[in-house]
This record gives C-alpha cells, sequence and structure tokens, in this order.
C-alpha cells in the first residue's frame, strides 16, 4: 500500500518587529500581531499595514517590511496622549491633533496626570481614533501639546476656555490654573496667531523664566495673575491690584 506523504507545513512566521519608544505600543503591537500574522500570505504586507493603521493608537505606519521567510517589521509612529477633556461623566483622553484616544487604557491615576481641559460640561466625544469636531477641543489640545513637558515643573492643574478674553472677536483664548489657585491668562492657542500676541514657544519661555526666578507661580500673598498676552514680559496682578509689568 503506497504510503500518503503530507504537504510540508508552511513556516510559522518569525517574531514581527514593530519599531517604537511608546512602552503601551508593543502591547498594542503584540494584540494587532495576533490578528493580522498570516503565514506568508500574498497580502501579508497590505493586512498588516491596514490592520495597524485602523488603530486608534497609531498616527502613521512608516513603513510595513516583509522579511524572509515569513517575518514583517512594522515602523509606526504613535499618537502621544496629552490632554483630557473633563466632561460629565469622567475625563476623555486625546492626542496633540485633537484624536480621541482609547479612554479605557488610561486608569483614574494615569488620567489625573494629563493637563486638563475643565469646565467643558456635557459633550459626545468622536469615535476612538477620530478628531474632535469641537474647535476647542482641538485647540485645547495643541495647547497641552506645548505644555505638556513644562506642566509639572510648573505646577500646572488645569486650563479653561477663557472667561474674558482679549479684543480678538470670535477667537478661542485660554487660562491656565496652577494647583495653588494662581490664573495665568495664556491667551490664543497655537492652532490662532493674533499678531498682538507673542508665539506660544515665547510665552512658555517667559512662564519658565518667571517660575525660574521666582521658584513659584504664585505671589508673595497667594494666588495671582500673570498674563502672558501682552507683547513682551509678564504682566502681574495680586487680584485687585493695579497690574505690574516685569519686562524680560
Amino acid at each position: 500500500m503506497k504510503r500518503r506523504e503530507e504537504p510540508a507545513p508552511k513556516p510559522l512566521p518569525t517574531p514581527a518587529v514593530a519599531k517604537s519608544k511608546n512602552p503601551r505600543a508593543w502591547l498594542i503591537a503584540a494584540v494587532l500581531l495576533l490578528v493580522a500574522i498570516g503565514s506568508g500570505d500574498e497580502d501579508l504586507g497590505e493586512r498588516f499595514y491596514e490592520a495597524f493603521a485602523a488603530h486608534p493608537w497609531v498616527a502613521k505606519v512608516e513603513r510595513v517590511l516583509k522579511r524572509p521567510p515569513a517575518g514583517v517589521e512594522v515602523t509606526l509612529v504613535y499618537r502621544r496622549p496629552v490632554l483630557m477633556v473633563q466632561v460629565t461623566g469622567g475625563l476623555l483622553p486625546a492626542d496633540g491633533d485633537g484624536v480621541q484616544l482609547l479612554t479605557a487604557d488610561f486608569s483614574p491615576l494615569e488620567a489625573r496626570r494629563y493637563p486638563r481641559l475643565s469646565e467643558f460640561g456635557a459633550a459626545t466625544p468622536p469615535p476612538a481614533g477620530t478628531r474632535w469636531t469641537d474647535a476647542r477641543v482641538v485647540a485645547a489640545a495643541a495647547l497641552a501639546a506645548v505644555l505638556i513637558d513644562s506642566w509639572d515643573e510648573l505646577g500646572l492643574h488645569h486650563l479653561a476656555v477663557a472667561s474674558d478674553p482679549s479684543a480678538n472677536a470670535g477667537q478661542i483664548e485660554f487660562d491656565l490654573f496652577t494647583q495653588a489657585g494662581t490664573r495665568i491668562a495664556w491667551g490664543a492657542a497655537p492652532t490662532a496667531t493674533p499678531e498682538d500676541q507673542a508665539a506660544a514657544a515665547d510665552k512658555l519661555s517667559r512662564l519658565r523664566h518667571y517660575h525660574a526666578e521666582h521658584n513659584t507661580l504664585e505671589g508673595s500673598r497667594g494666588p495671582q495673575v500673570l498674563d502672558l498676552r501682552t507683547p513682551h514680559g509678564v504682566e502681574v496682578s495680586q487680584r485687585s491690584a493695579r497690574p505690574q509689568v516685569i519686562e524680560q
């Protein structure tokens, strides 16, 4: 009796490589590999690309390379969370472009560490991986992206849409608040470029300089107001006191 020969099994895929410095990225990569990985399919590269590109944490798939015999190298750009939008019911994460991220990926403790857009009330977020349509959230996210690396150092607590914006009609402006209660009139977000206000990088430089000189953003008598909307320096007012301009 002639023995039937079974076809040789296809080689199992070798571990794929997902290049990223984001620790969470490795977990995402592992999950997506389990979903997308094949066994040497003709369209393996395309399926990898589509699977990664569809994930809310992935901003861009830079490259997908198939490595013989059945390996894959994927180079990704991940979204960086920079803002929590405080709405009725909790905090919603967003990246610097105002793209909604996965809320379930943040513990309450993690969520509290990010810049927070407060006093936002009821809002319906977009699906994860898509951009907010509310211009206030998009502007706040752009501002948070500028501030996040200095947020803790400066003792900042949250930001809010300004209650007393400057004379630029229709322009979204923001106030920052420290943990101790000082209000920083920041002005326009980086998404706008009013002629009468400095660029975001210059405002941050002024704020950092003030903090370095005084070792705090608070006044000697407690919370104060620091106005960065002026073309130069920082305008300081102690509640109802006459504003004082500190040139820098």
